[in-house]
């Protein structure tokens, strides 16, 4: 009875190909620092609070339109793709 490792691959024998090298240690740029303006910074806080775009247009006295501007703003600077994301990484940034 052949078990697993005594069959051959259907393209060549049955082995497992092994590194001799491994591979030099790339060191990682330093994530860039995001850089929120001011009224950002005020949104994100409301937003991490919970409020809606609506209620925070409400409370600066700004359009909706602008908030939604400011959030996607927001998002694209940091590199999310939504507000829970969001959140949590700025969160662990120390940003809210």
């Amino acid at each position: 009875m052949q078990t697993m490792m005594d069959v051959p691959a259907a393209n060549g024998p049955a082995h497992r190909k092994v590194c001799s090298e491994a591979a030099p240690a790339v060191p990682h740029p330093a994530p860039e620092p995001i850089q929120f303006s001011v009224r950002e910074l005020e949104i994100l806080a409301r937003i991490a609070a919970g409020a809606t775009s609506v209620e925070i247009a409400e409370a600066l006295h700004i359009s909706v339109h602008t908030v939604k501007n400011h959030r996607k703003n927001i998002l694209r600077k940091s590199g999310c793709r939504n507000s829970g994301q969001l959140i949590t990484r700025c969160t662990a940034l120390g940003l809210v």
